[in-house]
């Protein structure tokens, strides 16, 4: 890091700390927050606590998921616990009620900590 851009930069931050230190800035954070509350609000298909189904598999190979390759199955329901939007899709992370692991033996074992799965619209609905 060369550190005359590095001083360059930090003075540019104080400096644009300085403008918006009338108040403008608590407003403009506080009506941007409102703005994204009310989207979420008015548009996400669903909402923290809401009961959804998984209608598309997600693919588990080669990652962390694999392991649960055998609940994350259509069907399976599960609880909604946070409520966020990435690649211009709307996500929920998940709960899932039949979260189990299997032993050496094969058999399926139920966990003792429930894991949350985030997963985008096209692959969970919202069920009553």
């Amino acid at each position: 890091m060369n550190p005359d851009n590095f001083i360059a930069g930090m003075e540019k931050i104080e400096d644009g700390m300085r403008l918006l230190a009338n108040g403008q800035m608590k407003f403009c954070l506080s009506e941007a927050c409102e703005m994204i509350e009310a989207l979420f609000v008015r548009f996400a298909p669903w909402k923290v606590g809401s009961r959804v189904e998984l209608i598309l598999a997600p693919k588990t190979e080669g990652t962390a998921w694999h392991a649960s390759r055998h609940f994350l199955v259509p069907g399976e329901r599960g609880a909604v616990v946070s409520v966020g939007f990435s690649n211009n899709r709307f996500q929920a992370s998940v709960v899932f009620d039949n979260e189990t692991w299997i032993d050496r033996y094969g058999n399926e074992q139920p966990v003792t900590s429930k894991h949350s799965y985030y997963l985008s619209e096209e692959y969970v609905r919202l069920v009553e």
